[in-house]
């Protein structure tokens, strides 16, 4: 049975002439694909166009995104692709394979934000790399072992909610930090989707903090969390970077930072 491929192409120029020679690269391998295109307005979630087929076993084996140096380096682009790729590795897990294919030239590791570093990268300067993907493909990745988990949801209605939690154990309390943007809300439930109501503990808010150089602006609790629970923390706006882990006060203290972009701001 052929590997079903989902692609997402994000040149906004010239692109259907682009696409029309990626699928024909890809169908002489006899790779199945589906996929659209890649919508820029994060102010609607565009992201979340992809974030069903991506999340279906039925749909998708692996994903496939293919953009030029221009895209690769847009801002608003490397938060979109975050958030959708932090959604789809909480349904698929880490072994989900992830394909990043630079158009006109190769690309770099270093430039690629956090969620994607894991990513196989291709160039089409390769005239092999439909190959060389297909071959990918066939190795099974092993899922990393993370201290923590997150996940991002996102809807016009529900608005866009960050998801954080222990990877193994328990966390005593909880802190969840953004260097812009504005949080709005916060909750514990179970893993998977924000509650629709949540007691909170001794909740802190506006709380400053500078981790690695960087001003964060962080809203905790004391709610305990299990492998099983998270906490829920709602945000309005694009922030770069996310400082998040246990209480700092009845916690160890330790806290992750996670980057949404290469340069840390969307601009506009």
């Amino acid at each position: 049975m052929s590997k079903r491929l989902w692609l997402t192409f994000l040149p906004g120029k010239d692109r259907q002439a682009l696409l029309s020679s990626l699928l024909d690269q890809l169908g002489r391998y006899g790779l199945g694909v589906d996929g659209g295109f890649w919508d820029r307005d994060l102010e609607r979630f565009g992201w979340t166009a992809h974030q069903g087929p991506l999340r279906d076993k039925g749909r998708a084996d692996a994903w496939l995104v293919a953009g030029g140096k221009e895209e690769w380096e847009d801002p608003r682009i490397q938060y979109g692709l975050s958030c959708l790729i932090l959604s789809v590795r909480q349904a698929r897990g880490g072994g989900f394979p992830v394909c990043l294919l630079g158009l006109g030239g190769p690309l770099e590791e270093e430039c690629m934000p956090m969620a994607l570093k894991d990513a196989a990268l291709f160039s089409d300067a390769d005239p092999a790399w439909p190959a060389k993907l297909l071959a990918s493909l066939h190795r099974s990745l092993p899922a990393v072992a993370l201290p923590y988990r997150i996940s991002v949801h996102a809807d016009q209605y529900l608005g866009q909610w960050f998801e954080v939690g222990p990877g193994q154990g328990e966390w005593a309390g909880a802190l969840f930090g953004i260097d812009s943007g504005e949080i709005t809300h916060h909750g514990v439930g179970p893993a998977g989707f924000p509650p629709d109501k949540s007691v909170v503990e001794y909740a802190w808010r506006g709380l400053k903090l500078e981790v690695q150089g960087r001003e964060f602006t962080a809203w905790a609790l004391r709610n305990r969390i299990g492998e099983d629970e998270s906490y829920f923390v709602k945000v309005a706006g694009t922030p770069g970077t996310l400082v998040f882990g246990d209480h700092p006060e009845i916690g160890s203290g330790e806290a992750y930072v996670f980057s949404l972009m290469t340069d840390g701001r969307v601009q506009g």
